[in-house]
């Protein structure tokens, strides 16, 4: 049915269950104290994609996609104040997927480009 969607529900569920495996394999392989903060370390020159989905389907709705996609602008920002370039990847998706932009695209790298390219994208 293409007017069907998995729940938030499902997709909390489905995300959690992998997030937790994630979680306890580094655990398994750190050692840290309960006072210690979380971090991702990257090793120098180390590659780091992000790929952000966005939901373009009509039932999404205009104001849930504009949210949606004012979120991840954020996302992006806040990534940038930590110093990380990542290369990012978008897809949004409806009846079908549409790769916006690819990691390996010369510009992916641009945060404030990236956020440009968010913003530019109509329901």
């Amino acid at each position: 049915d293409p007017n069907s969607f998995d729940t938030p529900e499902d997709v909390a569920r489905a995300f959690l269950a992998s997030l937790t495996q994630t979680v306890e394999a580094a655990e398994a392989n750190g050692t840290h104290d309960a006072t210690s903060k979380r971090r991702i370390r990257l090793d120098p020159g180390a590659a780091l994609n992000v790929f952000l989905v966005l939901d373009a389907s009509r039932s999404v709705g205009r104001h849930d996609f504009e949210d949606a996609r004012g979120a991840l602008g954020e996302l992006v920002e806040k990534i940038a104040s930590y110093g990380a370039t990542p290369h990012y990847g978008i897809v949004t998706f409806g009846t079908a997927a549409r790769v916006v932009l690819s990691p390996s695209e010369p510009r992916a790298a641009d945060a404030g480009w990236v956020q440009e390219l968010l913003q530019g994208l109509t329901f």
